[in-house]
């Protein structure tokens, strides 16, 4: 029987995140990744090895998770703009997925 259904990283955290009440939520439902066990790897190092499938994510990226909070918090202090993000670590996929905007440049992220 499959468990509660997953609710979003701001709803699953919201109280050690700083959000409030009137915080909007913007959100693909991100987070909620399967841990999946690494038999192999748990032999080899001796330990039980568990890995985060965070390609999972809507844009197949790990910071979907921080974008959703840092998104909601802009709409709650009245952006109403584009949203621009430093290509650095490839965030670029996880904002326009949930805000469907464009880059300051006007083009399209190809970044996959």
């Amino acid at each position: 029987m499959p468990g509660p259904a997953w609710r979003g990283v701001i709803e699953e955290y919201r109280s050690f995140l700083p959000v409030g009440p009137a915080t909007p939520v913007v959100s693909l439902q991100e987070g909620g990744t399967p841990l999946l066990e690494a038999p192999r790897l748990s032999e080899r190092v001796g330990a039980r090895v568990w890995l985060k499938l965070e390609g999972a994510n809507p844009t197949g990226s790990f910071k979907d998770r921080g974008m959703t909070v840092a998104i909601s918090k802009a709409v709650e202090s009245g952006a109403k703009a584009r949203v621009a993000a430093a290509r650095t670590g490839c965030p670029t996929p996880s904002w326009p997925a949930g805000r469907r905007t464009r880059p300051a440049s006007g083009r399209r992220s190809s970044t996959p």
